[in-house]
């Protein structure tokens, strides 16, 4: 492994958004009513959950350019389908936006199920990848197997793409510029 990155997701991609809704059975629909427990209100983006007396999930707009999930968890059904403060809705999210991206890019993804996504450059033949792991509530890890040296960087678009907070290099990042230092010092002796 040569680096790790880490990336506390945010919900800024409605495509990303509304895959992640059809995967749990939901559909995202536009300027209609969303029903709270003090009745509805027209919303630019909403997710009406099934049943007769259940409430909506509604994706307001923040000046950053991200959307806050707003919903009335009051009476456990918005809950039951989108996990507690939507934490399954937002893995879910994660998982979507990471396949995006990285198809974007042009790289294959394998989803391995339980939040385990393997990234794949079809022009490595080195059988090197980006492991990316999706936690419970969204958040993501990358970690960078079979590298050697400043390689793995080919993936830092996808991994800044997401939304990197932090990245970490580990010995195998370093490994490469570590033999060029070993080598000079053997040169000047």
């Amino acid at each position: 492994m040569s680096h790790f990155t880490k990336v506390a997701t945010k919900i800024n991609d409605l495509a990303a958004l509304q895959n992640a809704l059809e995967t749990m059975g939901l559909k995202l629909e536009h300027h209609v009513p969303c029903r709270y427990y003090y009745g509805t209100q027209i919303r630019e983006n909403v997710a009406k959950l099934p049943g007769y007396n259940s409430y909506d999930v509604a994706f307001e707009k923040n000046a950053d350019g991200t959307y806050s999930i707003d919903a009335d968890f009051y009476n456990g059904t918005v809950e039951q389908t989108i996990g507690v403060s939507g934490s399954t809705l937002m893995r879910q999210y994660a998982m979507e936006k990471v396949k995006m991206e990285a198809r974007k890019k042009r790289y294959s993804v394998h989803d391995y199920g339980n939040g385990k996504l393997k990234i794949y450059d079809p022009l490595d033949r080195t059988g090197a990848f980006l492991e990316a792991t999706i936690d419970e509530t969204g958040n993501i890890s990358f970690k960078a197997k079979g590298f050697v040296g400043k390689k793995c960087m080919s993936f830092s678009s996808l991994e800044d793409a997401i939304g990197v907070t932090e990245r970490k290099y580990t010995d195998e990042y370093h490994q490469s510029e570590r033999r060029a230092e070993v080598e000079l010092l053997r040169q000047k002796e």
